[in-house]
């Protein structure tokens, strides 16, 4: 926010010395609470960014310079001509957030397959193979590739089927509905960590989710 010249320049320099002193007060703090799960180049970026727009509010005059401590923001951004911290944190939250879905371990490939199809992406046979490498054979490709859902509950109903011939589990569409729910839940709270690195919540992670996922 500073270095793309947010503020005016006559007020940069006092909003970098005070966010050196608010670092360097808390510094203790924030290093015991880093977990080693993320990158901690993308650890201490959050905690920067945060530290700048508290500096920024405590300043209403200039509050209007900064758009929102809200995730979608750099996403907004990404489109528009070149900002490369941007897409730097960008990067780093996406590869932060396939860190945190491997945490799930043998679910992790079952959670990016279902986010694909409630979030209408693009299904390939990779994804299937990750989930089930007999996919075929079984006829889970029959009900996800190339198909469309026009409602969430027809989107959880395929999945109910998925699950009843992948996993031999006879389950129904609200059964999956909360399970994929409390997974979405249990990534958004990772992602935004103990210490609050970020503040996502459901419409932002979708964002993140899209983007990382779309690009593979």
């Amino acid at each position: 926010m500073v270095a793309r010249k947010a503020l005016p320049h006559r007020e940069r320099e006092d909003t970098e010395q005070e966010l050196m002193r608010k670092f360097l007060e808390k510094q203790n703090k924030i290093e015991k609470a880093f977990q080693g799960n993320a990158n901690p180049e993308t650890y201490l970026t959050a905690i920067l960014y945060r530290m700048c727009c508290e500096v920024i509010r405590s300043d209403v005059k200039n509050w209007d310079h900064v758009r929102s401590d809200d995730p979608s923001y750099f996403f907004s951004r990404q489109n528009q001509a070149g900002s490369v911290e941007n897409k730097l944190v960008i990067s780093n939250e996406s590869a932060y957030l396939k860190k945190i879905l491997l945490l799930f371990d043998d679910e992790s490939a079952k959670i990016v397959l279902f986010l694909k199809v409630l979030f209408g992406l693009t299904i390939t046979e990779t994804d299937l193979e990750d989930y089930e490498p007999e996919f075929r054979s079984k006829g889970i490709d029959e009900v996800l590739l190339g198909k469309q859902f026009k409602r969430n509950t027809d989107v959880y109903d395929a999945l109910a089927e998925v699950v009843k011939l992948g996993e031999g589990s006879a389950v129904g569409g609200d059964a999956v509905r909360i399970w994929l729910n409390k997974r979405m839940d249990q990534t958004i709270k990772r992602l935004n960590g103990t210490m609050q690195r970020s503040h996502y919540d459901r419409k932002s992670f979708r964002i993140l989710f899209d983007y990382t996922f779309s690009e593979d």
